[in-house]
């Protein structure tokens, strides 16, 4: 026997399917504004180690939420963001460096001349301090005109 289904009910799905779709592309949305996936920016400079922030305290700045492991951090970050806040806006410094786009990976970090560098992850950290002024010198040549440039899921290491 067919399934024969009323012109309200397939109104009542359409309008189901419609607004998950919204709600999915909103959440999507809201994810990708959230800054370094969601780590603390502070918790480098502070604890000297990567910590997920609380989704209950954070701060939006430079167009993205900042998530917190604490209010204290969150303070320290409004009262100078600039000093916290990754470099590139949480791209990879090496990928900038050579010319493209890549969301680093916010458990490959280091703190250079009191600025917040995060890398991909496959970048070797050891590597990375060693020719940190180069690839910054290179990266901050590049951040302007890669600005627009599509993420990319990989990056060749060298």
């Amino acid at each position: 026997m067919p399934l024969i289904i009323a012109p309200t009910m397939l109104r009542l799905l359409a309008s189901l399917f419609v607004f998950t779709g919204i709600f999915c592309a909103s959440a999507q949305a809201a994810d990708e504004n959230i800054a370094i996936r969601g780590y603390d920016p502070v918790a480098y400079f502070t604890n000297s180690e990567a910590t997920k922030g609380s989704p209950q305290i954070t701060f939006a700045w430079d167009g993205s939420t900042y998530r917190f492991a604490s209010t204290k951090h969150r303070t320290l970050f409004q009262d100078n963001p600039d000093k916290y806040a990754p470099l590139y806006r949480g791209f990879c410094t090496v990928a900038l460096a050579r010319g493209v786009r890549f969301l680093a990976d916010p458990e490959k970090w280091l703190i250079h001349n009191d600025r917040l560098h995060i890398f991909g992850h496959s970048v070797n950290i050891d590597v990375a301090r060693q020719e940190i002024a180069a690839t910054k010198q290179a990266a901050d040549e590049n951040y302007e005109r890669v600005a627009d440039l599509p993420i990319k899921k990989h990056v060749e290491t060298k």
